[in-house]
């Protein structure tokens, strides 16, 4: 029930607002309803009891004037469904158990009688809405009942239903100069609170012009919001984004003023130390060309050949990091690409030039990317594999919003210490790693770097049954088509 919960549940902002707002909004209908509804109840009631005492009060002068013959018929005329009349010896109300005797009513038409009342007594009991199931009180063991409760009374049973007990119940009884008692009973049905047509509607109304409001109010508030989510991703894959325009609310402005400040660094922080590098490596030729030409003039023709071999080495690795800062300093742009038919590719020309490299065949997606960079690092992480692991076996599937691609090798592996040191620039493992290969260090460091400018991230595992495993994982645009 709890995960069907969560998954009615919106996502976005302006679903959320809405749903926040519009049970806010029935909360305090309902509340302002019940209280309108208590008001009018409560006014109806008093109406109606002042109605009905001015009719008692009018009924009982009557009385007094009328001849005992005639009296009789009168009750009978004068009673109805809901209110009764009648004359008795006795009184209606026992003094001693009048639990809901209103004494301010009984001085009222104590006052208004005058001298045609000896004396008067008045019960007003009441039952609102929120008191409907409230159990009738039983006496207490050894207690009688009050006269009114000592035989059934229709008036009372006719009026109130079983499950419902919403009335208003007035019970007076008036001891005239006679001597005899005039009792009136009534009980006055009051309605349990609905909510009429006219209040549905209101609330209609209400609700749907609030949902267009926040609706036209969130989009438009958080379309900054949005931009900045979706310039965000780029950046972080590497793409050369252009500045947002500040615009939306102050503090929405505020964040993508600070995101094109930090991009804006950033962006700078980086061209200046490509350009550092290449410059360095530019700069190192000369003088690599200049011990050159002093290490031919060494006569030790041992010396000599120790000396080249590791002047070879150096031009390798500045020739090797010029090359990488050139790539870095064109700011290739990103395009979408279909990632299967760019490893089948790689691999066709790496088995064209008899290398064992196997593509097993895989799911074509797109991918927004820098193809000739990216093609640059698989094709560096493939020949390793080719070259320290005997063969390749690449393997490309899609996880959720992020592209995996996987190449096995049949080597030696690398140990668990050496899984991160190993992409540091110029790190060779000497066990895997020789100098005749013609490795320097840098294609692990240099294929990271590029993975990394993509957004994804690279690792190396042991495979179980042998070898080794490259994990590159790459996010997938949501907006990227093939």
């Amino acid at each position: 029930m709890k995960n069907f919960l969560l998954r009615l549940w919106p996502r976005s902002l302006a679903g959320q607002l809405v749903v926040f707002l519009l049970a806010a909004m029935v909360v305090a209908q309902a509340v302002a309803f019940l209280i309108v509804t208590d008001e009018r109840r409560i006014a109806v009631e008093r109406t109606t009891r002042d109605q009905i005492l001015t009719r008692t009060v009018d009924f009982a002068r009557l009385v007094a004037e009328t001849p005992a013959e005639l009296q009789g018929r009168m009750m009978r005329n004068a009673s109805d469904r809901r209110l009764r009349f009648e004359l008795s010896d006795a009184s209606l109300l026992d003094r001693s158990d009048m639990e809901d005797r209103d004494v301010t009513l009984e001085r009222r038409l104590a006052d208004e009688l005058g001298p045609l009342a000896r004396e008067v007594r008045v019960t007003y009991e009441t039952e609102p809405f929120g008191r409907w199931f409230r159990p009738q009180r039983e006496p207490k063991k050894g207690e009688t009942k009050s006269p009114a409760a000592k035989s059934p009374d229709p008036l009372r049973d006719a009026a109130r239903p079983p499950m419902f007990r919403d009335f208003v119940g007035l019970t007076v009884s008036i001891n005239l100069a006679s001597g005899r008692w005039l009792n009136m009973r009534t009980l006055v049905r009051t309605q349990p609170p609905t909510f009429e047509g006219l209040a549905l509607v209101s609330m209609a109304a209400t609700a749907i012009v609030l949902v267009v409001i926040v609706v036209f109010t969130v989009r438009r508030t958080t379309r900054p919001l949005r931009e900045l989510a979706g310039a965000a991703e780029r950046f972080g894959r590497g793409e050369a984004t252009a500045p947002l325009p500040e615009r939306g609310p102050s503090d929405v402005r505020q964040t993508i003023v600070a995101f094109n400040a930090m991009q804006d660094r950033l962006r700078r922080f980086v061209d200046d130390r490509t350009r550092m590098l290449a410059a360095i490596s530019h700069d190192l030729r000369t003088p690599i060309t200049s011990l050159r030409l002093r290490a031919e003039l060494v006569e030790d023709a041992e010396t000599r050949k120790a000396m080249m071999a590791t002047l070879a080495d150096m031009q390798t690795m500045v020739e090797a990091t010029l090359a990488f800062a050139k790539d870095e300093a064109a700011a290739e742009s990103t395009r979408t690409v279909d990632l299967a038919a760019l490893l089948d590719s790689l691999c066709d020309d790496l088995a064209a030039m008899g290398k064992d490299v196997v593509c097993e065949d895989a799911e074509r997606f797109a991918l927004a990317c820098r193809p000739s960079a990216l093609r640059r690092a698989l094709s560096n992480l493939i020949e390793n594999a080719v070259i320290y692991g005997t063969r390749a076996n690449v393997r490309l599937q899609r996880d959720k919003d992020n592209a995996v691609i996987e190449i096995d090798d049949d080597g030696p592996g690398i140990a668990e210490t050496d899984r991160t040191r190993v992409f540091e620039p110029f790190v060779r493992l000497e066990m895997s790693r020789s100098k005749q290969t013609g490795g320097i260090g840098l294609g692990l460091s240099i294929a990271r770097t590029i993975v990394h400018a993509h957004g994804g991230d690279i690792a190396l595992v042991n495979r179980p049954e042998g070898g080794l495993r490259a994990r590159v994982s790459l996010p997938i645009a949501a907006d990227a088509q093939p």
